[in-house]
């Protein structure tokens, strides 16, 4: 679909390292294997950042400004805190020992797309990969 191919365009428009690069095809992999259809349903918004949620207003067709790369990683960090399940806990790193992802098992363009499209803003923001930004991109492939 067209929401697919345009963010794939967009998330592969630079080169950002084989870890990205991985990340990226696990994303597109798991949604071809849903048939690309999404659910109503999405993250929780509590503290999805300002950036992502401009970006969804305005129907995707927009690339935010991010102004202070440092300070729109703390946000993104807080928000995947947020939307991951509570047994993960709340503090970095986040536990890889529990049981139910039901939580986490959403598909299509109201999903992981939103995570991985604020990934790379914060990444363009940047003159080279923090190491905030490369633990980030760790954690969502663990978690994909």
């Amino acid at each position: 679909p067209k929401w697919a191919e345009t963010a794939q365009r967009f998330l592969t428009s630079t080169e950002l390292g084989s870890e990205w690069a991985a990340l990226l095809v696990l994303w597109y992999g798991r949604e071809k294997r849903a048939g690309f259809e999404g659910t109503t349903k999405s993250h929780p918004a509590k503290l999805r950042p300002k950036e992502v949620k401009d970006w969804v207003s305005r129907a995707r067709n927009h690339t935010p400004t991010i102004a202070a790369a440092d300070a729109f990683g703390k946000g993104w960090w807080a928000w995947w805190i947020d939307i991951n399940p509570d047994w993960r806990g709340s503090e970095r790193p986040l536990s890889r020992e529990g049981d139910s992802w039901e939580r986490m098992d959403l598909y299509g363009i109201n999903a992981f797309l939103n995570v991985l499209m604020a990934l790379k803003w914060w990444r363009d923001a940047m003159r080279e990969a923090s190491p905030d930004w490369e633990e980030a991109v760790a954690e969502v492939t663990w978690v994909l």
